[in-house]
């Protein structure tokens, strides 16, 4: 009994979608090798998807067919993919962990998914995995079925049932995850499009999945519940008796499984368990909402998982229309596989340049948050004074990156941004010098050398009166941005590009290096990968002889923010309340630009 359960166990390595995205042991590859593999699967792991689905017609299956025809859509095929992508990015950090490190033998189960993963590793790097081949048998299948339908009713059931009353109405649903109240003086809110005008406050239900565990979520969590929008959690809303029997009975009970007993001798069945589960995970909650509300639209956040596939296919049964937010810089190619799976109704985009297929349902707005950018540019000196900034000085602002997971950035990229902002701090003086830091507790996870030399640049840039650390807890991006005359980004990441849409400096300091569209055209004048380049810069910058965003074509700046003025929030609201219309003059205008 206990091999069986442990042959379960490691027969489904990774497969179950619960494996961490990132690499483990990052500390332990050469700088080197590292790189090269964080090149590798940002840039050729979408191609395998393709390959590997065309290759073995998956989207053909009849288990997808089913899918798509029981839950009335057609979007279990972009669930497949995304999914599908989301897995061998994992099963490729799972392989580097063991094999490049030689930590341990590693158990998978025999199936084509991990025997293709395997082989494409073997093509690049050249090192054999040390793998045991593992076969599911039939009791494990069963095994796995009954966990299926257990995981279905404990999640349906999970809150109780509900018995049924008349549902309430909304315009627009949306997760709360910035606050509301007094958090970052009202510039970034949840409630961002509220305008009393086309959308009430009673127009809009926020919602949460459970108390959030990040510290930055917590303001949105808490605002929501203690204001006077409607909102409920996720974890704890209850299931109605009318959807239990009319829909995840029939649904997810009877007919998924179903499907799943018909691939009983199919080498997919693990994967088609595990996807089916992954759906159940996601799905089911929505189904609570629709218990209680009447939706028009949602407003979703989360386009980089395939969860959001899932409620799409959801609220699609319901009747609700399903948009996705655009809400950072993904013209850099390595990102295309992050927006090439959506399954919304329409990708509210700021701009062409940020899409990795055209022909992708997509709404162009505009960069969507101008006005709150504007407002904080305008107080400028009265934020500064609130941060107890000098007034009169000019500021540069250093944005540090993650580097734990694919973004191809490296501890030392990281390391070397605090750097470069201590030499700028350092070498003048008269010139403020912020830092504003993703996540600062990133710093635990440097290796033991990096951690020793971040630690030097703390000590030294607590001994200048002009190096800040800026306050993420208290103030958002927008804040940042509005009081810099510079920008700095490690890597090609998007407050840089948000400046430079603003008419404020903007400098990418890029080591990787990324392929971005302004990489080709503007090397040593927006992107530098010298620090010494991107300091002469920012000094011609201060002294009023350069200003590097100007270089910037318009038709080019066009792509990444579709509109030269503040309409996004307007679109938006048309969007969201099914009043906007694409004129046959803004489209003439879009061609010209």
């Amino acid at each position: 009994m206990k091999e069986f359960f442990k042959n379960i166990i490691c027969g489904e390595i990774a497969i179950r979608f619960f494996l961490p995205f990132e690499l483990k042991k990052r500390e332990s590859f050469p700088p080197a090798l590292l790189e090269d593999y964080l090149k590798w699967v940002n840039y050729e792991a979408m191609g395998f998807v393709h390959e590997f689905m065309e290759a073995e017609k998956l989207s053909d299956s009849n288990f997808i067919k089913g899918l798509n025809r029981v839950f009335q859509t057609q979007r279990f095929n972009i669930f497949l993919g995304g999914s599908l992508m989301e897995y061998m990015l994992k099963i490729f950090s799972f392989l580097g962990d063991h094999a490049l490190l030689k930590v341990q033998q590693i158990v998978l189960e025999d199936n084509p998914i991990h025997r293709f993963c395997v082989k494409k590793f073997l093509e690049k790097f050249k090192i054999q995995p040390h793998i045991q081949w593992k076969k599911v048998h039939w009791p494990e299948r069963l095994f796995q079925i009954t966990c299926n339908a257990a995981v279905c009713l404990g999640i349906s059931l999970n809150s109780g049932l509900f018995w049924g009353k008349r549902k309430r109405r909304f315009k627009i649903l949306r997760e709360a995850l910035w606050g509301l109240n007094h958090h970052h003086r009202n510039y970034f809110r949840d409630d961002f499009i509220v305008d009393h005008h086309k959308i009430q406050q009673h127009d809009l239900l926020l919602f949460s999945r459970g108390f959030p565990r990040e510290s930055g979520r917590l303001n949105g969590y808490l605002d929501a519940k203690s204001s006077g929008y409607e909102h409920f959690d996720l974890k704890k809303i209850s299931l109605g008796i009318g959807p239990l029997l009319q829909r995840v009975i029939p649904k997810y009970l009877v007919a998924g499984h179903s499907l799943l007993l018909g691939e009983w001798n199919s080498p997919y069945f693990t994967w088609y368990r595990a996807l089916m589960l992954n759906f159940f995970i996601f799905a089911l909650p929505y189904e609570k909402i629709f218990t209680h509300y009447e939706i028009i639209s949602h407003l979703g956040h989360n386009f980089s998982s395939t969860h959001h596939i899932a409620e799409a296919i959801i609220c699609e049964n319901h009747g609700t229309r399903y948009y996705l937010m655009h809400w950072s810089d993904m013209s850099i190619e390595s990102y295309h596989w992050v927006v090439s799976f959506l399954g919304c109704d329409q990708f509210l985009v700021w701009g062409e340049k940020h899409l990795a297929d055209p022909q992708m349902p997509h709404v162009k707005t505009g960069y969507v948050f101008k006005g709150m950018i504007k407002k904080a540019i305008h107080e400028k000196d009265s934020l500064k004074s609130e941060m107890n900034l000098p007034v009169h000085r000019k500021i540069v602002t250093f944005f540090d990156e993650s580097f734990t997971d694919l973004c191809q950035m490296t501890p030392s990229h990281f390391v070397n941004l605090w750097k470069a902002a201590l030499h700028f701090a350092v070498t003048h003086p008269q010139v403020t010098v912020v830092v504003k830091s993703k996540d600062f507790d990133r710093v635990q996870l440097l290796p033991t050398t990096l951690k020793e030399k971040f630690a030097e640049i703390q000590q030294q840039a607590q001994g200048l009166a002009n190096f800040y650390i800026f306050n993420s807890k208290k103030y958002s991006f927008i804040e940042a941005i509005g009081i810099s005359d510079v920008v700095i980004t490690q890597g090609m990441t998007s407050s840089a590009t948000i400046a430079i849409i603003f008419g404020v400096e903007g400098l990418y300091f890029d080591q990787v290096p990324y392929r971005h569209p302004f990489t080709k055209d503007f090397k040593d004048k927006i992107v530098f990968d010298d620090s010494k380049k991107l300091c002469v810069m920012v000094e011609k910058i201060l002294e009023g002889r350069e200003s590097p965003r100007r270089a910037i074509p318009e038709k080019l700046l066009r792509g990444y923010d579709a509109y030269d003025d503040d309409r996004g929030l307007d679109i938006f609201r048309d969007v969201l309340t099914g009043k906007f219309q694409e004129t046959p003059q803004r489209e003439a205008a879009d061609a010209i630009v």
